[in-house]
Parts: C-alpha cells; sequence; structure tokens
C-alpha cells in the first residue's frame, strides 16, 4: 500500500524542515513546496520538491497528480531574515497578503481537489503584549488582540480559515505556536537572544556579557512543533478550528543559566531589578489540545536545550 501523502507549503522553512523530518519519519511521503527548496540543506533527503512559489497553478498540479491526506501550510513573511515581527511591521501589506491572502490560496485548492483536513501555523502574537500582571493563561476563547502587524496577519488569516471551514468543505485547523527554539534557527526576530548564547556556546566561544535584557516567553522546541503537526494529521477524530500548542514558560535569564549548568561555562547573568523588560506575550492555556487529542510534549528546558547540543555537536542541525 501507498504511504500517506502530505504536502507541506513553506517546508523548507526552519520548522518546515523538522516537521518534514518529522513526517518522513513517521512513515509518510513528504512534498515540499517552496522557493527556497531549491537552496542546498534546506529541505531533508527523501522529500519531493517543489521550488517555486504557493500559487493555485501548483497546488491545483500536485493535488492532481498525487492527492495529499493532508495539506500543511507553513508560510510566513519574513523578508530580510530580521525576523517574522520586524518584518510585518516594515510591510504591513505584504505579510498581510502572504499570511492570510497565501492560506485562503492553499483552502481554496484543497476545497477544489475535496482535500478536508488542512493544518497550518497562526502565531500566539494573536493575543498581544500586555502590561498587566498576574493575568491567567489566555485560552482559545480570549478574543484576539495583536498589536503587531504580523499578530494582525495572523488574525486575518484564522478569520479566512474559519470562513472557509463554514463555507467549503474544507477543515482547517490553525496552530497558535509560541516561540520556536532549535537547531536549524537561521533567521533573527523574537529568538536572537536564545540564539545567540546558543552559538556563542556551539562555537566553543563565551557567552556574551552583559546579557541583553531579560524576558519571559511560552517556548516550544521545534521537534514537538513538528511532532504535534504530525499527530493532527494523524489524528481520527475531529479537530478544533484553532489550537493554542504546547509550550513552556522560559525566562531568558533561566535559559541561560541551564546552558551554564549543562556546558560549564560561566557567565553574568543580569539581576532582574536592572533590566529593562519590555511588555510581555500573554502566558497561553494549551488545555484545549491536551483534552481533545492527549499530546503531550517531549521536550522540558533542560531535554531541549541538551538535544540542541547534541544535534549541533552532530552537525545535524546548526545552532
Amino acid at each position: 500500500m501507498k504511504a500517506a501523502h502530505a504536502v507541506l507549503t513553506g517546508g523548507a522553512g526552519f520548522v518546515g524542515g523538522w516537521t518534514a523530518r518529522a513526517f518522513l519519519a513517521a512513515g509518510w511521503r513528504v512534498t515540499v513546496v517552496d522557493p527556497a527548496a531549491a537552496v542546498s540543506g534546506r529541505v531533508p533527503e527523501g522529500c519531493a520538491t517543489v521550488a517555486k512559489p504557493v500559487d493555485s497553478e501548483v497546488l491545483d498540479s500536485i493535488v492532481a497528480t498525487d492527492p495529499p491526506r493532508v495539506l500543511i501550510g507553513l508560510g510566513a513573511f519574513g523578508a530580510g531574515g530580521k525576523g517574522l515581527l520586524a518584518a510585518s511591521d516594515a510591510d504591513p501589506g505584504a505579510a498581510i497578503t502572504v499570511n492570510a491572502g497565501g492560506l485562503a490560496t492553499l483552502l481554496q485548492a484543497a476545497a477544489r481537489a475535496g482535500i478536508r483536513r488542512v493544518l497550518w501555523t497562526s502565531s500566539t502574537v494573536v493575543y498581544g503584549r500586555t502590561d498587566v500582571a498576574g493575568l491567567p493563561p489566555a485560552d482559545e476563547i480570549q478574543p484576539a488582540d495583536p498589536d503587531t502587524a504580523y499578530g494582525l496577519s495572523k488574525q486575518l488569516a484564522e478569520i479566512t480559515a474559519g470562513w472557509f471551514r463554514t463555507h467549503r468543505p474544507v477543515e482547517a485547523t490553525g496552530v497558535r505556536l509560541p516561540l520556536v527554539l532549535g537547531p536549524g534557527l537561521h533567521y533573527r526576530g523574537a529568538a536572537a537572544q536564545f540564539l545567540d548564547v546558543m552559538m556563542s556556546v556551539t562555537s566553543r566561544g563565551e557567552i556574551p556579557t552583559p546579557l541583553p535584557a531579560d524576558f519571559r516567553s511560552d517556548v516550544l522546541y521545534v521537534k514537538d512543533a513538528a511532532r504535534l503537526l504530525v499527530s493532527l494529521a494523524e489524528f481520527p477524530g475531529a479537530l478544533a478550528p484553532v489550537y493554542n500548542a504546547p509550550s513552556f514558560s522560559l525566562r531568558f535569564s533561566e535559559f541561560v543559566q541551564r546552558l551554564v549548568d549543562r556546558t560549564g561555562q560561566t557567565v553574568t547573568v543580569p539581576h532582574a531589578h536592572v533590566v529593562n523588560r519590555p511588555p510581555s506575550w500573554r502566558t497561553l492555556s494549551d488545555a484545549r489540545l491536551r483534552k481533545d487529542t492527549n499530546f503531550e510534549p517531549g521536550f522540558d528546558p533542560v531535554a531541549m536545550i541538551s538535544d540542541w547540543l547534541d544535534e549541533a555537536a552532530q552537525g545535524a542541525g546548526k545552532a
């Protein structure tokens, strides 16, 4: 029997590459549609690749030739390599076109081909930031209130996906990803501080000191993000329109200290009272996902750091 087929748009990106690996490991056949698929090392061996922009003609051709069981939208506007937030704030129109308009193209292709399950990556930035301390974790009922253009583009994408679920035969499910960390992270942005410290360690350099501003964020290791998408693709029951992805709360200074403990390198971590703290991202509740699917992440902060270092040492993924 022929293995199930998954089509990953944006599959040559950071999360995309690890997602392709996870699907291959689970026995799926994988097609990656991404202009960057032509770049050496961006797509794992074993994938079919279509190194073209994602448009209706390309998608229709793929699904007609080899209909997939699931379509997965992983693309996001991020021009310049400075991170998704900065790129979107610099060009909100382009971010909306790619993040919401691109998803509409994907969903329409699924509807035409009769593909019911479509998974796509939203973001926890749809909740916005807050200066209020002690707020309870935000669940999926909490109204979106983005304060960035990237968050706005993802909110519009969620509205678009909801429209397709109601008016087209497509069961689209968005996964709101928090800050995703791990080997192969190749762009700047909210994760840049974590990446700089990890690169210093893996290159046997000194951890920079003094460190940049401390902050707390919900974090998901990239391998768990990939495994979650495989789990949802294989889930036999109905899925909700959107889920907060599982995560753990991690302060940057805590990450550095755990890295110090793991490697034995020394570093001065700034005290909280001398650090400039920006507004915090809302912490999240992943109770709906766990209740509906029983999915459990495999990595906590300690396991994440250990695996990240091991991957870098093996050359499987750059820091």
